[in-house]
C-alpha cells in the first residue's frame, strides 16, 4: 500500500480547485484530483495519507490479494478505468466501490451511437480508517452489503 507523509500532502497538494475534498466521517476525507483519475484517502486524525490511484487509474492501495473474485485476483496489476470511490465511514467501517465495466450507455456519443450490449460489473470491498482490507473485493448485491459491513466490524474488533 502506497502511504505519505502527511504534512507533505498538505503542504504539496495542488489548489483546491483542483482537489476536490470530501468528508466521510470518522475524521476521514477523500480528495478527487478534478485533473487525473487520483484518488487519495486521508486520516486527518492519525495524520495517515493513503494514495488510492495513481493519476493514470492505477490502483496503487491495493494488490490482488485484496481480490476474492479470481476473474481478477490474478492481475499483476489493478486499473480503475471508470470509477472508484469510497462511500461514508460507519463505525470505522467504509465500503469501496470498483467499477470493472461500466453499463453500455456509458460507451454511447450525445447523438445516441456507440452504445455497447454491456452490464454494469462492480467489485466491493469493505476497509478500515487505516485502509486495511477487512473484507475483500468481489461481487456483492444490495442485500448483501449490510452482511458484508458487519463481517467488516467484526474484522475490525479483531484487529
Amino acid at each position: 500500500m502506497k502511504t505519505m507523509n502527511y504534512d507533505l500532502f498538505l503542504r504539496h497538494r495542488k489548489s483546491d480547485s483542483q482537489l476536490r475534498r470530501i468528508d466521510l466521517g470518522c475524521g476521514m476525507a477523500l480528495f478527487i484530483d478534478r485533473g487525473s483519475s487520483r484518488r487519495v484517502l486521508v486520516n486527518t486524525s492519525a495524520r495517515e495519507v493513503f494514495e488510492l490511484t495513481a493519476s493514470d487509474g492505477r490502483i496503487t492501495a491495493f494488490s490482488p490479494r485484496d481480490v476474492a473474485d479470481s476473474r481478477y485476483s490474478g492481475r499483476s496489476c489493478l486499473d480503475a478505468l471508470y470509477y472508484f470511490g469510497v462511500e461514508p465511514f460507519i463505525d470505522g467501517v467504509a465500503l469501496v466501490t470498483w467499477t470493472i465495466t461500466p453499463d453500455g450507455i456509458y460507451f454511447m456519443d450525445e447523438d445516441g451511437f456507440g452504445m455497447e450490449d454491456t452490464i454494469e460489473e462492480n467489485l466491493y470491498a469493505f476497509i478500515d480508517t487505516r485502509c486495511r482490507v477487512l473484507v475483500p473485493f468481489q461481487t456483492m448485491t444490495p442485500g448483501q452489503i449490510p452482511r458484508f459491513r458487519e463481517q467488516a466490524r467484526t474484522a475490525l474488533l479483531e484487529k
